[in-house]
């Protein structure tokens, strides 16, 4: 099927590879808001080895990595819209400084490089440390923009999420591009398709 929605997991290797260096307005590795899968694909590292999972699944995965998202970048787009989300997620950790200090260093280079976030970082439960209480939706932690982005960017957002796995989080950044909502719109229909 032609108009498959394609998606994109790769798992980044060392930062010294031969890649398309971010502008300001380019998202993780470059890539633009309406790249095709192909042209997603020649902004990663060259070194870069896909295996389809399926028709519209591509990971690449590396044996170690000194990137800070660690657990990989995931890149969606359709026929239509071309790219319209990318999100950066790092490995799952039970411990709360690590899951803190990354989320910590990732704002600090956000916020130099597109301006002030808006943040909500809000524990209802004081009593609870900040991954159990993520884990029990007590709590949020993130930082948002969306004024006056560069570009494309509709929404860029970092949080720290809880994990599948009980009192483990992640630290996710995510990059919507303006053509996101018809994006939505196209893979929520297609999953609807046989209702």
């Amino acid at each position: 099927m032609k108009n498959t929605i394609k998606y994109l997991f790769v798992v980044v290797l060392i930062s010294t590879f031969n890649h398309a260096v971010a502008q300001k307005n380019d998202g993780p590795f470059g890539v633009q808001m309406g790249m095709s899968l192909e042209e997603i694909k020649s902004n990663l590292p060259k070194e870069a080895e896909y295996h389809e999972e399926n028709e519209s699944m591509f990971s690449y995965h590396a044996p170690s990595s000194v990137e800070i998202i660690d657990g990989g970048y995931f890149f969606m787009t359709t026929s239509e819209t071309g790219l319209c989300r990318v999100a950066g997620m790092t490995k799952e950790t039970d411990r709360e400084s690590s899951v803190v200090s990354t989320y910590n260093i990732l704002k600090k280079a956000l916020t130099d490089k597109y301006g002030k976030p808006k943040i909500i970082e809000n524990n209802a439960n004081k009593s609870l440390g900040l991954i159990p209480a993520l884990s029990m939706e007590r709590a949020i932690h993130g930082s948002f923009w969306g004024d006056k982005l560069p570009g494309d960017f509709k929404e860029i957002a970092l949080e720290i999420l809880p994990s599948t796995k009980f009192n483990t989080a992640k630290v996710r950044v995510l990059y919507d591009f303006k053509n996101s909502k018809k994006c939505f719109e196209i893979i929520n229909n297609r999953r609807t398709q046989g209702l």
